[in-house]
This record gives structure tokens, C-alpha cells and sequence, in this order.
């Protein structure tokens, strides 16, 4: 009888201390266990976030285009004389007329390299990887 008890108790603290201990966390493939300790990831400082997203509208007065980004939310972009385009060829070369051109195609698939100035999002380079059909411009009455 003391064997049949003593085998109990053993077996229920065996029990007890196997479920103390952590269970493994899911992992896919052959990725390395991480604590949750480890060190937070470097940011490369010379890398800028891209912004994508179809064109919204541009406003040409503003110096502004709104982007609908992936989540759906709209992004308001600024540019300046130092905003580069590519992706897309005009006539007369020149950026505003690019971005002339953009108006015009609502709708465009945009990749934007963009710095953070106090809040606002200054484009350092426009990147049209579609662009939508254009519209025709509105004539004057």
C-alpha cells in the first residue's frame, strides 16, 4: 500500500512540475527560438519608407497629392523643387509638368520615397509604376 501511495504522489508531483515548465512557441521552418528579450531590430538610417498607393487627386496649388494606401487610408504627400519623378515621359520634361500629367490619370499605381518634415510627408521621389488612363481636361466655359 505505502508503494501504490508513494507511486502516486510521485507520479502527481511529476505531473505538476512537467506543467510548470514553458511550452515552445509555434515556429515555422527552421527559425531560431527568439527570447523576448532580444535586442530590437536596426533601423537603416539612409533608407526612407516607401509609400504605395493609387493616386487620389493632385492639387497643384497645394503642391499636394493624396495616395490611397494599401489599408485603405488616404496619405497626403507634399513635393517640392527637389521631388524626382520617374516612370512616366512628358513633352516638356519638366516636373510640374509631370505631375500636370498625374492629375489628369486618377487612379495611377504611385511607389513614393518620402522623408518626414514636422509631420508632413515630403516626397524625395515619385515613382509611377502604372499610369491610369488620362482624362481630359476640363474645358473652360
Amino acid at each position: 500500500m505505502k508503494r501504490i501511495l508513494s507511486a502516486g504522489i510521485l507520479s502527481l508531483g511529476m505531473i505538476v512540475v512537467s506543467s510548470c515548465q514553458r511550452v515552445p512557441a509555434v515556429r515555422a521552418g527552421n527559425d531560431a527560438p527568439q527570447s523576448h528579450l532580444a535586442a530590437k531590430p536596426t533601423v537603416d538610417a539612409n533608407r526612407r519608407p516607401e509609400i504605395r498607393g493609387n493616386l487620389v487627386r493632385v492639387d497643384l496649388k497645394q503642391h499636394t497629392l493624396l495616395l490611397r494606401v494599401e489599408n485603405g487610408m488616404d496619405q497626403t504627400i507634399v513635393w517640392n523643387d527637389a521631388t524626382r519623378l520617374s516612370g512616366i515621359t512628358a513633352t516638356a520634361g519638366t516636373d510640374t509638368s509631370l505631375i500636370k500629367v498625374l492629375g489628369r490619370a486618377p487612379g495611377s499605381n504611385l511607389a513614393v520615397d518620402a522623408t518626414d518634415d514636422n509631420g508632413r510627408k515630403v516626397a524625395v521621389l515619385i515613382n509611377v509604376l502604372d499610369l491610369a488612363a488620362e482624362k481630359a481636361p476640363a474645358r473652360k466655359q
